[in-house]
């Protein structure tokens, strides 16, 4: 007669006989690690909602660029890095929301939406000066030191230069967008003249530096600053 085969342990369930305490243990802390295990049932159902509303974001980017441009053109590519942007910034916020209401403050809030951005850098592809700049705009890097601009070798290689010099494009044109809404018409001079006031060209500063160039590099924070803090809406007409 064969031996009955012993139980496989259930990693699974926390409260499985066969697992040792050592292992419960580092099951235990691992959920209780988890930021999102503080949240209750309607905070998640409040999550999803943001999410499943930048889905649907990223859809009408997708069947904007398909319709109105010619495939993988750059504007195509910019209304694309646009849609990304909006969802996330659809999504990050009710998150932030909900870990503070949960408890969360100050440097372990800024962690914990840093590993959030860190995810959704992946999932959407972002680049790092749009990862850079959803940090600025929930002021997280006040906890802690932001990352570098484009920190090498974060993206392959063979793309980095030209999704950058899309997501920058988008980021400047989001921008104009937003002060045309309001009735502000914001020219590239009027931005380089935000980051460096004594410029003779300030125009060459921002076409320069959304162009990729190596030599304008030293602009990034600037520029995102200014994108970020919205100088041109706050300026009496």
């Amino acid at each position: 007669m064969a031996d009955t085969p012993l139980p496989e342990p259930n990693p699974a369930d926390p409260d499985d006989p066969i697992l040792s305490d050592a292992v419960r243990r580092r099951h235990l802390a691992a959920i209780a690690a988890d930021p999102r295990n503080l949240l209750d049932d309607a905070a998640k159902r409040r999550i999803s909602g943001a999410r499943d509303r930048a889905a649907l974001i990223q859809m009408r980017a997708v069947v904007e660029a398909e319709t109105r441009y010619p495939s993988d053109s750059e504007q195509a590519r910019i209304v694309l890095a646009e849609g990304d942007m909006a969802a996330a910034r659809e999504v990050l916020p009710v998150l932030m929301t909900e870990f503070r209401a949960a408890g969360k403050s100050g440097p372990e809030l800024a962690q914990i939406m840093r590993d959030e951005i860190d995810g959704l850098e992946l999932s959407l592809e972002l680049t790092s000066n749009q990862r850079y700049l959803l940090g600025q705009e929930l002021a997280i890097y006040h906890y802690s030191e932001p990352p570098a601009a484009i920190p090498p070798a974060l993206e392959p290689e063979v793309r980095t230069k030209e999704a950058e010099k899309v997501a920058r494009k988008a980021a400047r044109y989001t921008y104009k967008t937003e002060c045309k809404a309001h009735g502000v018409t914001v020219t590239d001079r009027m931005i380089g003249l935000e980051v460096k006031p004594d410029s003779k060209d300030p125009r060459t500063i921002v076409q320069k530096w959304s162009s990729c160039d190596e030599r304008y590099q030293g602009y990034d924070h600037a520029i995102l600053r200014v994108f970020r803090d919205k100088p041109h809406l706050k300026q009496p007409r």
